[in-house]
């Protein structure tokens, strides 16, 4: 998509997990930079800090911060919480690392923005990880699979409503960045490429 054309901004949008013990669902996250286990962080803290301060002051609390890319998801609060340990990572993605890299090696501004479905104190239940790794992304297979417990269904009903409530916050926050972008108070221009949030009811990261 990046080389597809020009484009003067980019922003992404995604669920995340918390690993910051304070955010809570439904809660926003400027991704001030990304990091991919212990290797190098991507990113641009500044322009980060520039969103935040322009989201607060329009009602919308967003702290800007460090976001965990993972491989796999995280499904219990113990990974959550050796994925936090000794570093200041607020949330956990699956895929910001990568698309910021991609942004940031062709030179364009990148504004990542991610709302927590499921807190650092919330397991996941294991159909989540299934989903995941599934190379075919066959979400509502497993999901329909998971209703046959009762359980998994009282799991799959919260998740979908958080995924619900998540997606109204980003596409918020996302209108807000974007009236920003087109009358010059942060970066881009005419050309503006934003990325769709997930409408899945299945978080990807920990968020997933």
């Amino acid at each position: 998509m990046l080389d597809a054309e020009p484009k003067a901004v980019l922003v992404s949008l995604g669920f995340a997990g918390g690993l910051d013990p304070a955010l809570r669902p439904g809660d926003l996250v400027v991704a001030g930079t990304y990091r991919h286990g212990d290797g190098e962080t991507v990113g641009d803290a500044n322009l980060a800090a520039r969103v935040s301060i322009l989201l607060v002051c329009l009602g919308i609390a967003a702290p800007a911060g460090v976001v965990l890319t993972t491989d796999e998801p995280l499904l219990t609060p113990d990974s959550k919480q050796r994925a936090r340990a000794g570093g200041d990572h607020l949330v956990v993605d699956m895929e910001g690392y990568w698309i910021a890299g991609a942004a940031q090696a062709r030179g364009v501004p990148h504004i990542g923005l991610h709302c927590v479905v499921d807190d650092a104190d919330v397991a996941l239940p294991d159909f989540v990880s299934r989903v995941a790794t599934d190379p075919h992304r066959r979400e509502w297979i497993h999901a329909l699979g998971a209703l046959r417990s009762v359980g998994a269904a009282r799991d799959l009903s919260i998740l979908a409503r958080r995924a619900r409530t998540a997606g109204w916050v980003l596409r918020e926050a996302a209108w807000a960045v974007l009236e920003a972008v087109a009358d010059g108070a942060l970066p881009g221009g005419a050309h503006v490429a934003p990325e769709s949030p997930s409408t899945s009811t299945m978080p990807p990261s920990g968020d997933r």
